[in-house]
């Protein structure tokens, strides 16, 4: 089960970020992986990553942008849930 402690940290995210919805919008990039993680303008990309991993990196951003509002969906959720879950014991 997740803890109060953890949701309040993950909270504690969501309340730091941007608020949403996020959107995708290739102005420049930032793309973390195991071995490559960079920012850069368009002019810097020619022959850089493979088109698969160009697929992967398109992937992983819409992932990001979408988990902005996700995690807020999620923990609403969680807490509910944990809440019924408490009043059930009592």
């Amino acid at each position: 089960m997740v803890t109060k402690t953890e949701l309040d940290k993950i909270q504690a995210l969501v309340d730091a970020a941007v608020p949403g919805p996020w959107e995708v919008r290739w102005l420049h990039y930032v793309v973390v992986g195991p071995d490559k993680a960079s920012v850069w303008g368009d002019e810097a990309l020619t022959g850089l990553w493979t088109e698969e991993e160009w697929m992967q990196v398109e992937k992983n951003v819409a992932f990001i942008a979408a988990s902005r509002d996700g995690v807020v969906k999620l923990l609403a959720e969680v807490r509910r849930l944990q809440s019924l879950v408490e009043c059930g014991e009592e």
